[in-house]
């Protein structure tokens, strides 16, 4: 499927969703009350969706570059790529606000971050090493209570 200038209008209104929607529910006693629900994010799997065709294409269409001429080297569609960023930003801003005031389930908050907006759980370790003339190195790695 070939790239088409309307679809950087259609990413930018995809991603123009709220946070949450207020939504009118009954109770067990049918009274009816009202409450915010979460939203999902927008996906770059929707978005293909909504275009008709795939996720692998529309990133192509992010990375797509001029091969000829006076442009060549610069990327075909760099609105779009960026906006494409953005779609990611959304959905980090999604996740993580909609986590921490509980609308979204904690375990999916964790996987989805860590798939959808790369965070990922960090071990942090010193290292010392010690170079001698010999031109040995020594690296001496601490065991952080592990044996």
């Amino acid at each position: 499927m070939k790239y088409d200038k309307k679809y950087l209008g259609m990413i930018l209104e995809y991603m123009n969703v709220p946070m949450t929607t207020t939504e009118t529910f009954q109770d067990k006693k049918g009274n009816t009350i009202e409450g915010e629900v979460a939203n999902p994010p927008p996906t770059k799997y929707g978005f293909a969706r909504l275009v008709g065709t795939t996720s692998t294409e529309v990133r192509e269409w992010t990375k797509a570059i001029y091969k000829k001429g006076e442009k060549e080297g610069q990327l075909k569609y760099p609105e779009f790529a960026a906006a494409y960023e953005m779609l990611k930003d959304v959905q980090g801003d999604m996740i993580v606000s909609n986590s921490i005031t509980g609308k979204y389930n904690a375990r999916f908050a964790v996987f989805a971050a860590k798939n959808m907006i790369d965070w990922r759980d960090n071990l942090d370790q010193n290292i010392n090493a010690n170079v001698q003339n010999s031109g040995k190195l020594e690296v001496y790695l601490p065991d952080n209570g592990r044996k």
